[in-house]
């Protein structure tokens, strides 16, 4: 190990760097220096095995190498990763099947703002409901709610 007698310590600058960027990584960096820290781990071995790399051939590899490792990482390990965006409810849907007393007439085919718990709902119907009727919510589309009566 030639390089720990103090003759070439360019493996082990590169090295460090590496350690360094991946304890960023660790701290949060969402993936973006997982690249940078395999480049410069790539250097580290090759700077050990070929000590007559100049500095700007050594940057010019490292940049390369960095590029090609983040676009490794984020096509093929981060798509792998499972995203749970599909899988949340929306808030609409949570409202099927949900119970309340109309406070105003509803005709067929109209629209009528109601507050359920913290949110504004525009409510609709196929058929006219009347003033306090037990009306139940059938289906939604985003902000609008389409409501039966209890039979």
């Amino acid at each position: 190990m030639e390089w720990l007698d103090g003759s070439n310590w360019v493996p082990a600058i590169w090295l460090t760097v590496a350690i360094v960027l991946v304890i960023a990584e660790v701290l949060g960096a969402a993936g973006f220096l997982v690249g940078a820290a395999v480049a410069a781990l790539a250097l580290a071995a090759l700077t050990y095995f070929v000590t007559d790399l100049g500095l700007a051939a050594q940057i010019f590899t490292y940049a390369v190498v960095a590029v090609i490792a983040t676009l490794v990482y984020f096509r093929f390990f981060r798509a792998t990763q499972p995203s749970n965006r599909d899988t949340l409810p929306k808030r609409s849907q949570m409202m099927i099947g949900r119970r309340f007393t109309l406070g105003e007439k509803l005709a067929a085919g109209a629209e009528l703002r109601v507050q359920l718990g913290d949110s504004m709902w525009v409510v609709t119907s196929t058929r006219d409901i009347d003033r306090g009727a037990e009306v139940e919510v059938v289906d939604c589309d985003a902000m609008r709610l389409q409501v039966a009566t209890l039979d």
